[in-house]
């Protein structure tokens, strides 16, 4: 009643029903008392025992929120359903209790799975019977209200399966509370300490909630312990924060010893067993009942067992057991025990078999011998590298020859520094992650002396002493490919012989033609101006001689082209630089008064040094047929993947039809000789000549170079 007057706003005059009050308020303190420790143990979710402890802090909190509304339920009708609600969380209690109990000793499989169905069946029945008792009387029935001092509370007739449930319950509570005594596995003191604060915890409100059924309560007709929930979680929080109830769980020593797959064997100070769990009487093929017999007596057949207890080592050492067909090998570890006040009492010997570590050991190294013997005896270098690190593992005598290093330094040593370019490593290793072998690589690789050496190699996949592996082998073809290398360049100096030959014989036909027509023809000009001279008058005379003077000057033109064509290709090729090229003080001379434009930038051409003579002709050519050039220009552009050099004018142009004739010799108003020999320098180093410009707007000559034989710096 008292809850519904704060929910109502009313006035609290009567005694009663400020007493009322005070006790709903503590049975809602413990309510929120209990899910504050609920929702504070998740921060515990890995422990086996946070699942029960929440399980109990919630249905708690549940009891006692129901129970204070039941209390509080001002008419018959609320009060019967408050509490017939209530019975959706007691039943579970006591089956939580001994869940948290059987998990904090080490137990939880007591009612794991099907067990845990078993324990629910009566708290189950005890919820539904509870809900429905409005029609049946197996739980409870003939609901009336009496006032029990200042409390409004129900009363009722228990029927048959009430005294079932609580009989069942209390018989829980009094077994966790049972084992929670009486099973005691570890020996810390705080496990004890744990084991008061969860006793307390868990029997102090069973206590009170038992003396209610048994009609001793100091408040007739109603149950207290809901409302001293408190003290229980004061407890817990002893049990949490203080001796770390979730971070500290006991584990019993039957699991740990006894299930210990390890022996152990504890001896005091007369070196009598005092301990000994199964793995090790079953291997000493001794029993419990041997307990108290001295280790001598009872191992006589292990008698470096014996030696090595009565010893004053401590620490690990290896002993063997001698067998009828097989020795068996042991790491035996020896520590001391001492009492509280830090006297030796005895001492703990641990036995680990290690007997397939050390076959497999000895079988390694007879395989590891095996594998040395078959590569020593091959006849090429071979190399074993483990995978994840490149590190050689194995190296062959054959190797050792090779690389002129001693085998101890090459095994334990990575791989890396004794590749040419580690690219080719790096390739082959993406090879093998698609296939398990690589066959025939050809790489270069670094001796100990710095020589550098040709190999074909091949690589397989292999384990090695239980690593992935490399298995290199490899043939030297150094001197092979020295004689290749020189073959090739044999070949291409005979390429370049032959084409010189070829450049030659066409100069020699070219100077041949030029000598025998161009200058026969100008000496025939000569020789008839020269006979018709005579019977003339002086002015005809005179333009006669200009006419052979003319053809004099013709001769000579043609001779120096001839001394220049022939040494076309006597010089080998070079880096030419277009700046100083253009900069040439005779082609600065030429152009006096024309705007002059070269490139701001070092470009490098790979060409022949009659180069300059190709920008001498250019320039020639501009002066003297452009007719009206007032500006030239070099510069260059590059276009797709070609590189182009620009010369241009702002002459009269060339004529479309004549862009390629211009090119040939003998075309043009004089000796027709200046692009013809353009083209001829150019064609010695690859590079070509093209005229693209507008006619009437000026010349465009590109000469393409190709990818290789050109430099930009800048």
């Amino acid at each position: 009643m008292d809850l519904w007057y704060i929910l109502s706003g009313q006035e609290i005059t009567e005694p009663s029903i400020m007493v009322s009050l005070i006790f709903s308020l503590l049975l809602v303190a413990s309510a929120v008392f209990m899910l504050g420790f609920g929702l504070y143990s998740r921060r515990y979710g890995t422990n086996p025992a946070t699942v029960p402890y929440q399980l109990l802090m919630y249905f708690a909190a549940g009891w006692s929120l129901t129970y204070a509304l039941e209390l509080s339920s001002p008419t018959l009708p609320v009060k019967i359903f408050w509490h017939n609600v209530k019975f959706i969380f007691l039943p579970f209690l006591s089956v939580f209790e001994l869940w948290l109990v059987l998990t904090f000793l080490r137990r939880e499989n007591w009612v794991s799975g099907w067990r845990f169905g078993l324990l629910c069946i009566i708290p189950s029945l005890a919820t539904l019977l509870a809900l429905s008792s409005p029609l049946h009387s197996f739980f409870r029935y003939n609901f009336e209200l009496i006032q029990a001092g200042e409390f409004s509370v129900l009363k009722y007739i228990p029927g048959p399966f009430l005294q079932i449930y609580l009989i069942y319950s209390y018989i829980l509570i009094f077994l966790a509370f049972f084992l929670l005594v009486f099973i005691r596995d570890e020996t810390h003191r705080i496990y004890l300490k744990q084991r008061i604060m969860l006793a307390l915890a868990l029997f102090l409100p069973v206590i009170i909630a038992f003396s209610y059924d048994v009609g001793l309560t100091f408040i007739p007709g109603v149950n207290p312990a809901p409302a001293f929930f408190w003290v229980m979680g004061i407890l817990y929080s002893i049990a949490l924060f203080r001796y770390k109830l979730f971070d500290i769980i006991p584990i019993a020593r039957s699991t740990v010893i006894d299930g210990m797959g390890m022996p152990m064997i504890v001896l005091n100070n007369e070196e009598k067993i005092v301990d000994i769990n199964p793995a090790a009487a079953s291997l000493l093929d001794i029993s419990k009942s041997t307990l108290g017999k001295s280790l001598k007596t009872c191992a006589s057949t292990w008698p470096e067992l014996v030696s090595f207890a009565s010893s004053q080592f401590r620490g690990r050492q290896e002993i063997i057991r001698k067998g009828e067909e097989q020795d068996f090998f042991y790491e035996a570890r020896m520590d001391t025990i001492y009492s509280d006040s830090s006297e030796e009492e005895g001492k703990v010997i641990l036995l680990t078999d290690i007997t397939l570590q050390k076959n497999l050991e000895e079988e390694l190294r007879e395989s590891e011998r095996r594998w040395k013997s078959l590569i020593d005896g091959a006849p090429f270098p071979i190399v074993i590298i483990r995978s994840s690190d490149n590190i050689i593992l194995l190296v062959n005598y054959r190797t050792v020859e090779q690389f002129q290093i001693p085998a101890g330094e090459l095994i334990g040593s990575p791989s890396d520094r004794f590749y040419g370019d580690i690219s080719i490593r790096n390739m082959i290793t993406e090879q093998l992650k698609m296939k398990s072998h690589v066959d025939d690589v050809l790489m270069e690789m670094k001796t100990h002396d710095g020589r550098m050496l040709w190999v074909y190699a091949s690589v397989r996949m292999i384990t090695y002493l239980g690593n992935d592996a490399y298995f290199v082998s490899f043939a030297d073809i150094t001197q092979r490919k020295m004689l290749e290398d020189t073959l090739m360049q044999k070949n291409a100096d005979l390429e370049m012989i032959s084409h010189s030959l070829e450049t030659t014989n066409k100069k020699l036909n070219l100077l041949s033609s030029i000598t025998r027509h161009d200058i026969l023809n100008q000496v025939q000009i000569i020789l008839f101006l020269t006979d018709m001279s005579y019977p003339l008058s002086d002015e005809e005379i005179k333009q006669n001689m200009a006419m052979i003077l003319e053809a004099g000057k013709g001769v000579q033109e043609l001779i120096e082209f001839t001394a220049e064509y022939q040494s076309l290709g006597q010089t080998k090729p070079g880096w030419q630089d277009i700046s100083e090229i253009c900069a040439d003080p005779l082609i600065i001379r030429m152009i006096s008064g024309i705007s002059y434009r070269i490139p701001d930038v070092q470009i490098l051409i790979f060409a022949d040094p009659l180069l300059k003579k190709v920008f001498f002709n250019l320039v020639e050519n501009s002066i003297r047929h452009g007719k009206t050039v007032q500006s030239i220009s070099v510069s260059f552009e590059k276009k797709n993947d070609e590189f182009l050099l620009i010369y241009e004018d702002d002459g009269c142009g060339v004529p479309n039809e004549e862009k390629e004739k211009i090119f040939t010799r003998g075309f043009g108003k004089n000796t027709g000789l200046g692009l013809f020999f353009i083209r001829e320098i150019l064609d010695i180093t690859g590079l070509s000549i093209r005229e693209c410009g507008i006619p009437g707007e000026g010349v465009r000559f590109e000469i393409s170079i190709p990818e290789g034989k050109y430099k930009i710096d800048g």
